[in-house]
């Protein structure tokens, strides 16, 4: 089911979903801003605010609220989303008609308090608190080393990304954390409150316009809405590869390639982008992992995928390091093959089956369902999923050549 969209008094956005297939009711709230100098500061300030309230200033009042609403979850997070950092405050709730109290109607309250009364001393917020979330947030930082995989990605997005927006990690870097201080994070979430998008899903066994009435209710602060989104920029046709190798001490290479596609969510070509992907490298019958992996033994794993909002397509692959050579060969001869029109009907039905199944499945999920959504916002298109199935259903061995004429290799990490 389609979203129902509300504007609020203070210009916020509401969507709601009714659905009667989950037990909880999940409500998620997103601040929307450029990926920029202030990166570091907002990941902590997302942190930081589920640490306490001026009502209940540490994490043990908080959790004995979420247990009054029987069991209630509350997170919180940052994503990155193209040249947007997003910072997610989420809350589930167990949905009235099971307990027969109004849950939704407490819970909102409860997320109107973290989000809007959070705990301050000395005009900033805790100074403990804060080295606390320093610290955790270095640990996630550092760690990411510890997870090659991953890792290698990281580190290829950031190569290719140098100079762009694009290029900074979702949490910032660890030596900005040094001038961030109690009294200047909090001044930057007054003002950072006041003035971002912010945007609210709530999806589950509701009626949505008594969630819109309770929510506009709730949350009547004053929001000016000033803040200025920058567009992302699509970059294609890179003058010359990038090529980046890095020693640590490890046992299996991994080699990332990243290439510009030209093409991204907004654009008409995205659903052949999607089912290039899928033909490629994202499943099992993909050509990398029959190719690479399965017919030539020469990596533990080979696959690709997509950065859908910036148009990055990544293929990533754990390999011998005395097969370097070879592995980089077939790999991209697997993308040369794209490119010459060299995909069977077999490999098109497959990889449309294994897209509009992960799509239809993702109705099934919270996370999902909203993560749908707000790409949708970001990008400034929204897709309904059986439009999207209807496109994927509608490309051709032709479309794909044609979006294979503006894939081209910007970055190569090893």
């Amino acid at each position: 089911m389609a979203f129902n969209h509300y504007v609020l008094d203070n210009g916020l956005s509401l969507y709601v979903q009714p659905s009667t297939k989950f037990k909880t009711v999940m409500l998620k709230v997103f601040w929307q801003q450029n990926l920029d100098e202030h990166a570091a500061k907002n990941a902590l300030l997302a942190s930081i605010l589920k640490r306490g309230t001026s009502a209940n200033p540490t994490s043990t009042g908080l959790n004995r609220l979420m247990d009054e609403l029987y069991g209630a979850e509350f997170d919180t997070g940052v994503t990155k989303k193209g040249e947007q950092q997003i910072q997610e405050f989420s809350l589930e709730l167990v949905k009235d008609s099971l307990v027969g109290e109004p849950v939704l109607e407490r819970g909102l309250e409860l997320l109107r308090e973290i989000l809007l009364e959070p705990f301050v001393e000395n005009q900033g917020f805790s100074a403990n608190y804060l080295e606390q979330e320093k610290e955790q947030l270095t640990q996630i930082i550092e760690g990411i080393v510890n997870d090659k995989v991953q890792y290698s990605i990281e580190r290829c997005l950031q190569e290719l990304g140098k100079g762009e927006r694009f290029g900074l990690p979702r949490y910032g870097k660890v030596t900005d954390f040094v001038e961030i201080t109690p009294e200047n994070l909090y001044n930057h979430y007054l003002e950072r409150r006041q003035s971002v998008p912010i945007v609210m899903f709530v999806v589950g066994d509701v009626d949505p316009e008594k969630v819109y009435q309770s929510v506009n209710k709730i949350f009547s602060f004053s929001h000016s809405g000033n803040y200025q989104l920058l567009p992302v920029e699509v970059k294609s046709n890179p003058t010359k590869v990038k090529e980046i190798v890095e020693r640590q001490e490890i046992n299996q290479g991994k080699l990332t390639l990243g290439y510009r596609t030209n093409a991204c969510y907004k654009d008409d070509s995205y659903p052949a982008l999607v089912v290039y992907n899928g033909v490629l490298g994202a499943f099992a019958h993909s050509k990398l992992f029959q190719n690479v992996r399965e017919k030539s033994s020469l990596a533990y794993y080979a696959t690709s995928k997509l950065e859908k909002t910036k148009g990055i397509l990544l293929i990533a692959s754990g390999i011998e390091f005395s097969n370097y050579t070879q592995a980089r060969k077939i790999i991209e001869e697997q993308v040369s093959q794209m490119a010459e029109g060299q995909i069977t009907s077999l490999e098109l039905d497959n990889t449309k089956k294994a897209i509009i199944h992960q799509l239809r499945s993702s109705t099934d999920n919270f996370h999902l369902t909203i993560d749908l959504a707000l790409d949708g916002l970001v990008n400034g298109r929204h897709r309904e999923i059986e439009e999207l199935i209807r496109e994927i259903q509608a490309v051709s061995i032709t479309d794909l050549i044609k979006v294979a004429e503006g894939i081209k290799l910007d970055t190569v990490y090893y």
